[in-house]
């Protein structure tokens, strides 16, 4: 009998939709809006993302192993959302609003304006991994196998919602959300909408915890973090898996980190109606296949639908310093129809996948074990996936800085990362060759 029934699932399942607004928000534009908008030097705005991804990349390996271990006030895993919800709105918030500590126009801010962006996206991501970790070990604690699915859908409701809000203000944000002033800071528009993100954040989450029982704890692993971590890397696939996603990682970075400034200075696409129309078309056409790659797994394979994903994202890649020859030719937003729909298409089966496959291993071990380890094999999926994008994220700092140094302009840049990161993803495929991902008979008997 399930455990939480439809309000209790609607509760956990919205959730997540402030924490994925505000996070889609942040990677889609922070790391633009601090180069460009904010001028920043394009190298230390990369920097700073990169470390940010190390951040989150610890903080979900820890996240995961003393959420299983702990039980702060006796309540389970519910203090860490009481405390990584106003965390995650108030970092966020500040990161977008420099001014209130600095003077943008001075010119010695630079390694103030550095330090500011470093802190601030530093600690938002330290807040994220913190909140998100424990919330998702959270689940299995109070629902049992047959709502699983029900509370699923609503959490994959909340989330694709928001992602498709903050994508939205991602590609509108620097007409509407910013100044036309030299260096830019938000308008009273643009203040708002930061503001009612993190208020979104506390919201979503409050129901599940004021509704929602601390949950019932299973058999908790040993005390030694590195030990538990060496029980669960012996597994050799699942080991491969981590290596697969760190490979994803890198031109995911790209992808998230460039996507509105391809948009503006690549496409020429700047109207608020213009920025709004590619935004629709990634969003649309990851949503979409989301589901579509799904309904191909239940007649296919796993292995087989990523690896076909991962190749038309690849080729999409390898293709980008092309785009800018069809732009004379294509109006813009058939070119970014064209263009976005492959990128779609390939983020979406590992979204999907990244979810399913380290559930897939978590469980396996229980079965194998009767140790619950959901929250470290979540958790330790974090520290080499973000490592990868940390190493990503300077690399496109470096990248930029070298296309405005030797063009005048960032436009180079912003396809040229593409062709560069695209090898990444034939590595994955290779690996993944390699790699059982598709465990349902040993999911049967328990071997």
């Amino acid at each position: 009998m399930a455990r939480l029934g439809r309000a209790g699932r609607i509760a956990y399942g919205v959730g997540r939709f402030g924490s994925t607004l505000m996070l889609s928000l942040v990677d889609l534009t922070s790391f633009y809006i601090y180069g460009s908008m904010f001028e920043l030097n394009w190298f230390l705005s990369g920097l700073a993302l990169g470390v940010s991804y190390v951040v989150i990349g610890l903080t979900h390996w820890l996240t995961g192993f003393y959420s299983d271990r702990a039980s702060i006030w006796g309540h389970g895993r519910k203090p860490f959302v009481i405390i990584g919800a106003p965390a995650l709105a108030t970092t966020g918030a500040l990161l977008f609003m420099p001014d209130l500590f600095l003077t943008l126009s001075s010119p010695l801010v630079e390694p103030y304006l550095f330090a500011y962006y470093l802190m601030t996206l530093a600690t938002f991501k330290a807040a994220y991994a913190f909140l998100l970790t424990a919330f998702q070990a959270w689940m299995p604690e109070i629902t049992d196998e047959d709502e699983r699915p029900l509370v699923s859908g609503y959490q994959n409701t909340a989330n694709w919602s928001a992602n498709a809000i903050g994508a939205a203000l991602a590609f509108i944000a620097p007409p509407l959300l910013f100044t036309s002033t030299s260096p830019a800071v938000l308008t009273a528009t643009g203040k708002t909408v930061v503001a009612l993100a993190a208020l979104s954040v506390i919201g979503s989450y409050l129901p599940s915890v004021l509704l929602l029982p601390a949950g019932t704890r299973g058999q908790r692993p040993g005390h030694d973090i590195l030990s538990e971590t060496a029980t669960i890397v012996h597994n050799p696939d699942y080991a491969r898996w981590v290596f697969i996603a760190a490979l994803f990682a890198l031109p995911f970075s790209g992808v998230i980190a460039q996507a509105v400034g391809f948009t503006e200075e690549v496409l020429g696409l700047t109207t608020i109606e213009d920025l709004a129309f590619p935004a629709a078309v990634l969003l649309g056409a990851t949503v979409a296949f989301l589901f579509g790659w799904a309904r191909v797994i239940r007649s296919s394979t796993k292995k087989k639908t990523l690896t076909v994903a991962t190749l038309v994202l690849a080729c999409a890649l390898f293709i980008m310093p092309l785009v800018p020859t069809l732009v004379p030719l294509l109006p813009g937003r058939v070119v970014a129809a064209v263009f976005f729909v492959p990128i779609g298409a390939g983020i979406a089966a590992f979204y999907l996948l990244n979810y399913v496959v380290p559930a897939d291993f978590a469980e396996l071990d229980t079965l194998r074990s009767g140790v619950g380890r959901a929250g470290m094999f979540i958790g330790l999926l974090g520290i080499p996936f973000n490592a990868a994008q940390a190493v990503g994220a300077v690399l496109l700092g470096a990248i930029m800085g070298w296309s405005e140094a030797t063009t005048g302009s960032t436009a180079q840049g912003l396809v040229i990362w593409g062709p560069l990161f695209a090898p990444f993803l034939l590595v994955a495929v290779l690996v993944l060759q390699r790699t059982e991902i598709d465990l349902g008979d040993d999911l049967a008997t328990g071997s």
